[in-house]
């Protein structure tokens, strides 16, 4: 009976050296809790904007009305104030120069606030620890009465 040798080359031992790694990584990471989980909750003022809605919307956005976004998949908070109404704005180009026009028809544009718990991180604000928004951001809302897009324009932590 012939004795075989057993040889280990150079890419046996890199698979065997990865599976280690893998492993020792699954086990350090555990138990180990993401810097985002460490933060506490906090409250903040998240400014939005509206634009090109008919008049009659503005009655739509009622204070302590619940705002969900479907983009995001989360309930976003709660409506706070009053919003501001200004007429529609457009910007158009007429011989390389860009000007304001307001609406003819009866559109307005809306400027509002709510309010909503989340965390903050360097990364950003995360709604309920889970959904990040950032000014800049849209997403597609659902209000008790109304669906619209809104532009996030400014989250504010409160203290």
């Amino acid at each position: 009976m012939e004795k075989r040798k057993i040889r280990f080359n150079i890419l046996d031992f890199l698979i065997v050296a990865v599976v280690i790694l893998c492993v020792a990584g699954v086990l350090l990471r555990g138990g180990v809790k993401t810097t985002d989980e460490k933060l506490e909750t906090q409250k903040a003022i998240v400014s939005y904007y509206v634009a090109n809605i008919q008049s009659a919307s503005q009655h739509c956005f009622q204070a302590g009305d619940r705002i969900y976004s479907q983009t995001l998949g989360c309930d976003m908070g709660r409506l706070i104030g009053k919003v501001e109404v200004s007429p529609a704005l457009y910007y158009a180009e007429d011989d390389g120069k860009i000007s304001k026009t307001y609406s003819a028809a009866d559109r307005i544009d809306l400027r509002g606030q709510f309010e909503c718990e989340g965390k903050m991180s360097e990364s950003g604000f995360s709604i309920g620890g889970t959904q990040y928004i950032a000014p800049g951001m849209s997403t597609y809302a659902y209000l008790p009465n109304i669906n619209v897009t809104i532009l996030i324009t400014d989250v504010a932590v409160v203290e």
